[in-house]
C-alpha cells in the first residue's frame, strides 16, 4: 500500500471516534431540548446554536487528531477527516431522529411543525412581509413540513445533509490543516 493510501486509511480510522463523539453530542443536545422544551426543536436559533457547538467541537477534535500524529495535515486529509466525522455523526443522528419521531414520540412532529411555523411567522412579520405573503408561505410550510418527519423524508433530508457536510468540511478542513514547513537546503 502506498503512503498516501495508508494516510487516507489512517484518517478514516481517526475520524471514527470523533464521528461517534459528535453524533452523541448532537443526540444529547436534541434529547435535552426534547425534555426541556420540545418546541426548541423547531427553533432556528436552537438549530444555529447546535450547529456552532458541533462545528467548534469538530475543529477541536480535528486539531487534536492532527496533533496526535505528526502535527501536520494536508488540506485533503483534513477535509477527509471532517467529512467522515460528519458522515458518521449524521448517520447516528438520522437513526436517532427516525426513532424519536417514529417510535419514541410520533406526535412530536406536529409540535415541532407548529413551532417552526410560528417562528417563521414571527420572523417574516419582523421583516415587514405583507400579510398575504406570510399566509401563503405558512400554508405551503404546513403542507410540506409533515413529509420531513417521515422515515423517507428524513432519509431524503440526510441526502441533502451529505452535500452540506461536504461544504462544511471544506471550511473545517481549512481550519484543521497545517502545512509542514519546507526545509531549505543551504
Amino acid at each position: 500500500m502506498e503512503e498516501n493510501e495508508e494516510q487516507e486509511v489512517s484518517v478514516f480510522k481517526g475520524a471514527v471516534k470523533p464521528g461517534l463523539i459528535v453524533g452523541a453530542l448532537g443526540i444529547i443536545l436534541t434529547l435535552l431540548a426534547y425534555v426541556v422544551k420540545p418546541t426548541l426543536l423547531g427553533s432556528g436559533m436552537f438549530g444555529f446554536a447546535v450547529m456552532i457547538i458541533i462545528l467548534v467541537v469538530m475543529v477541536v477534535l480535528g486539531i487534536s487528531y492532527r496533533k496526535s500524529g505528526t502535527g501536520y495535515m494536508t488540506f485533503g486529509q483534513a477535509f477527509l477527516f471532517s467529512f467522515i466525522t460528519f458522515l458518521i455523526s449524521g448517520i447516528l443522528g438520522i437513526i436517532f431522529n427516525i426513532l424519536l419521531y417514529s417510535v419514541i414520540d410520533p406526535d412530536l412532529s406536529a409540535v415541532v411543525i407548529e413551532a417552526t411555523i410560528e417562528n417563521t411567522r414571527d420572523t417574516m412579520e419582523s421583516f415587514g412581509a405583507p400579510e398575504g405573503a406570510i399566509e401563503d408561505q405558512l400554508d405551503q410550510m404546513a403542507e410540506d413540513l409533515p413529509d420531513n418527519y417521515t422515515t423517507a423524508g428524513q432519509l431524503k433530508g440526510f441526502g441533502i445533509l451529505v452535500l452540506i457536510y461536504a461544504f462544511v468540511s471544506l471550511i473545517t478542513g481549512l481550519i484543521i490543516k497545517k502545512k509542514e514547513p519546507e526545509i531549505e537546503d543551504f
